[in-house]
């Protein structure tokens, strides 16, 4: 059984009536998962962490814009920076410290999901992972 296997049951109450964000997060971890093999899924009470010994990205269904903005359902990917990502698709970022900011990135389309918001989690990967 796979990573993304193991952790489907977890995931499908994490994201309860919500079937469009569920395949929304199931393309983004079949992706982070064919692209670092060696992702650990940690579904927990208010985000799905992705960890490769240490986390560089994770999925939650925060608010990360007025409600008004959010599109019906979406999920949020947060992964780190060296940093500010100027970008209009940005929801929010801080900077926690100096040269690592966090960053949310509000998902509402599986075409979101496109190689400019792959490559910040691939970075993000890189930056913590591959040191």
């Amino acid at each position: 059984m796979g990573e993304f296997e193991r952790t489907y049951p977890e995931a499908c109450a994490f994201f309860a009536g919500q079937p469009h964000a569920l395949a929304l997060y199931e393309t983004f971890a079949r992706w982070a998962l064919e692209m670092f093999p060696a992702t650990e899924l940690q579904v927990r009470k208010t985000q799905i962490s992705l960890m490769d010994r240490r986390m560089y990205a994770c999925v939650s269904m925060m608010r990360a814009r007025r409600r008004a903005e959010l599109p019906p359902e979406y999920i949020v990917v947060t992964l780190s920076a060296p940093d500010r990502v100027d970008s209009p698709r940005v929801a929010q970022q801080v900077e926690i410290r100096p040269g690592r900011w966090t960053v949310h990135v509000v998902v509402g389309d599986a075409a979101e999901l496109d190689d400019e918001l792959l490559g910040w989690v691939a970075a993000s990967h890189a930056r913590f992972i591959d040191r």
